[in-house]
């Protein structure tokens, strides 16, 4: 078995190998209105057309100018591209309140975001949870401290990106890994005039008091034909308050609890792009940090009613640290041969980690006084590491028609650890060490990838693009007591998007494929994991969750005006659920992972853009109103027979607003709302949670005060929305209430580009 494993591997480094040096396109490739070698490719090509006078996004338009009444539209390379995919470029998302990633992707259709209001910390496509979305920043998967797979999106500043898309539907150049979509996040390219653009703001929560901070730079140049830069650095300091609340029942008999914590995040990061160019190609070194900094102390306050008002109450103060931090060194290479096939290939090493540290001492009261009762520690770490290459050959071929065929190849191998240790003092001093073999595991995933897909031009407005990706994945976990476990599984799965442009100015598009998800990291490890009243076991047996995908939809776009529509089915099968074993240990029910549910999730996806320049007033050349409706429906059997939506699926999501340019004066000024509506989640201990609608809005305005110099107002939740989440048994014995917090806000500042 272990010659067979290494057999396996040796195979996958050849083809891959084989592949770096024959050549390939950038995985995946940014979609491209051009074919020209990328030697000769203008960073700034891929924006919209700027005309005589007009600044770019990053100017923010800080002198008067006079602007022309035809733009390219930002959506206009969604015409010729054939995956189905939704984005947004610097250019829009820059005047607006969008000071983190999260910020920018929420607006987007079908996206949800987790976490408190105004953190927008994980993302979830769909509707589904966020172990069903992928992420990757300049073609790779990062990894995260996150057990889902997820990759907290605002450790991303918006100041370091380019460009931001969800594909909807993936072609075979895609890694098949997330059901309900995958991310693709792009960072700024290097200009090829000397650039220095920054912004500094000072505001805070329902005033300017300091308790908010920003400050960005980002300076590129392009100094000879053969080296370029690029760099950008963000800080962000803002505080997120959380409050929990619960109440057991009956009141004689039961006890209540009330938590408030405050938060108070830093997130410094830094990203450089360092381009060696040539004639016929280019070289990019792209070093990266990424940073959340957070300190969280926190009052817990426990009634007990059965007891006396003078000895009732028990209290916990907390102080804890948690540092995220996710750095690494890419690299992307791409070469243009005389013969129009393309070589592209990206990779590095990347890691990420995050550490908590928390001490909690406890006082409980005796005669209206509070006396030491303990003191519990507990430092939690969690280290990941990923090396990756991907590799792309790209091959026009003018046969009995027009096509264009890839190969590539792909490498990932992943190292995970996990550990928690846990210990208490008592009022006598006696030292305990409480964590459990649970509280640490180790877990190891080699990728190894390869695909084929042929676009396929059948007339000038009709192609199709058949494609097969082949995925090998080899996992072996390790739990704390030394348990050990290896899997290997393996997949062959089929794209066809089919595209016809119907005119110049609509595309009509259909798109089948087969996606998987595969599991959380402590799901499919052999260990105990205890959470409150529950302790879950991971299955290292389960497989993913595994979906047809069909996508049907087009777009409409012209100077003016932009319509998308899509509409989408999954078929999904063995959904990963915890199980009730019917096990009780300590009084603990025992849940284990088991591929136990089938389902379907399907909708419609709505995007609308109008540009008012058509009704000639001169005022109105540059507001450009937009929206987008997102109409969701799905159905999950459970493993008790019961069928029910997906848990926290709402069954619509809006978003619209205004963004204004009054050039002779420099003002911007922009509008975005937000509604959320009402969703359920049902719990694997009976209970269900609910979490309230929230409708947010946020405005921005920019006014140029000197050539290339502005002040901005950013204004924040002005609706003062929180996230209410009700927890409720069924049977009516407790309530949970969690509310978590940003408040109004309000950043004041400068901006400045030269």
């Amino acid at each position: 078995m272990k010659q067979r494993r290494m057999w396996n591997h040796t195979i996958w480094v050849i083809v891959l190998g084989g592949l770096l040096i024959s050549g390939t396109p950038a995985w995946p490739q940014e979609p491209a209105d051009d074919l020209e070698p990328a030697a000769q490719e203008e960073p700034s090509e891929a924006r919209a057309t700027l005309q005589e006078g007009e600044l770019s996004g990053d100017s923010l338009q800080l002198e008067p100018v006079t602007i022309a009444q035809e733009v390219k539209s930002p959506e206009a390379v969604r015409l010729t591209d054939p995956v189905p995919q939704t984005g947004v470029r610097r250019e829009e998302f820059i005047i607006r309140n969008n000071r983190r990633m999260g910020d920018v992707i929420q607006r987007l259709p079908g996206v949800v975001v987790g976490g408190p209001v105004g953190e927008n910390r994980d993302i979830e496509l769909r509707g589904l949870d966020k172990s069903f979305t992928r992420v990757q920043v300049d073609g790779v998967q990062l990894p995260g401290p996150g057990d889902k797979r997820e990759f907290s999106v605002h450790q991303l500043s918006s100041f370091m990106v380019e460009s931001a898309r969800v594909i909807r539907n993936p072609t075979a150049e895609f890694e098949s890994d997330g059901v309900a979509g995958r991310v693709d996040i792009r960072t700024r390219q290097i200009p090829k005039e000397l650039t220095f653009t920054g912004r500094a703001g000072y505001g805070g929560q329902t005033g300017i008091d300091g308790s908010f901070l920003n400050g960005s730079m980002a300076f590129g140049h392009r100094p000879t034909n053969w080296f370029g830069i690029m760099a950008t650095a963000d800080y962000l300091e803002q505080p997120i308050k959380r409050d929990r609340s619960r109440l057991f029942t009956p009141l004689t008999a039961g006890r209540g609890e009330v938590n408030v914590e405050t938060t108070r995040q830093r997130l410094p990061s830094l990203n450089v792009d360092l381009g060696f160019f040539y004639r016929a190609g280019e070289f990019h070194l792209k070093p990266m940090v990424l940073n959340v900094e957070e300190d969280k102390p926190g009052i817990r306050t426990f009634t007990n009613f059965s007891q006396l008002p003078t000895q009732d109450e028990e209290r916990v103060e907390q102080t804890g640290t948690s540092r995220s931090q996710t750095k690494g060194l890419g690299f992307s290479h791409k070469h243009a041969f005389a013969n129009g096939v393309v070589w592209d290939s990206l990779g590095g090493y990347y890691a990420g980690s995050l550490t908590n540290a928390t001490d909690a001492q406890t006082f409980r009261e005796s005669a209206g006084t509070f006396n030491f009762f303990r003191r519990e520690l507990q430092n939690e770490s969690r280290q990941d590491s990923t090396y990756n290459v991907l590799s792309n050959l790209t091959v026009p071929l003018n046969l009995a028609v027009r096509q264009t065929l890839k190969v590539g190849a792909a490498m990932r191998l992943r190292e995970r650890n996990v550990s928690l240790f846990k210990s208490q003092i008592s009022n006598t001093g006696a030292f305990t060490i409480t964590s459990v073999p649970g509280d640490r595991y180790q877990f190891k995933e080699n990728y190894f990838a390869g695909y084929i897909q042929d676009e396929v031009w059948l007339t000038d407005r009709l192609s199709i693009v058949p494609g097969i990706r082949f995925e090998q994945v080899y996992q072996d976990a390790a739990g704390g007591d030394g348990t050990k476990v290896h899997r290997s599984i393996s997949d062959f799965n089929p794209s066809l998007p089919v595209l016809y442009r119907l005119r110049d100015d609509l595309t009509l598009r259909a798109a089948v494929s087969r996606t998987l998800n595969r599991p959380d990291f402590n799901q499919m490890t052999p260990i105990e994991l205890i959470r409150g009243q529950r302790i879950i076991r991971g299955n290292a047996q389960i497989n993913p969750a595994r979906s047809w995908n069909v996508d049907v939809g087009g777009e409409y776009v012209t100077s003016n005006f932009f319509l998308g529509v899509n509409l989408f089915h999954k078929w999904i099968t063995q959904i990963v659920e915890e199980v009730d074993t019917g096990i009780d240990i300590g009084g603990r029910d025992v849940l284990e992972a088991q591929n136990v549910g089938n389902g379907w999730a399907r909708g419609v996806e709505l995007e609308e853009r109008v540009s008012l320049a058509f009704t000639g007033l001169p005022f109105l050349k540059t507001t450009n109103v937009w929206a987008n409706q997102t109409f969701l429906e799905s159905r999950l059997q459970s493993a008790s027979g019961e069928k029910r939506r997906f848990n926290k699926q709402p069954e619509y999501i809006l978003n619209a607003g205004l963004d204004y340019r009054y050039a002779p004066l420099g003002t911007i000024f922009t509008l975005a709302w937000r509604y959320f509506p009402f969703v359920k989640e049902i719990q694997s201990n009976s209970a269900f949670k609910i979490t309230n609608p929230v409708s947010i809005i946020d405005v921005a305005v920019r006014q140029a005060i000197y050539k290339n110099f502005s002040f901005f107002l950013e204004a924040g939740n002005l609706t003062n929305e929180t996230k209410v989440e009700r927890e409720i048994n069924t049977v009516g014995n407790f309530s949970n209430l969690n509310l978590q917090q940003s408040g109004r806000t309000f950043l004041l500042g400068a901006e400045w580009y030269f």
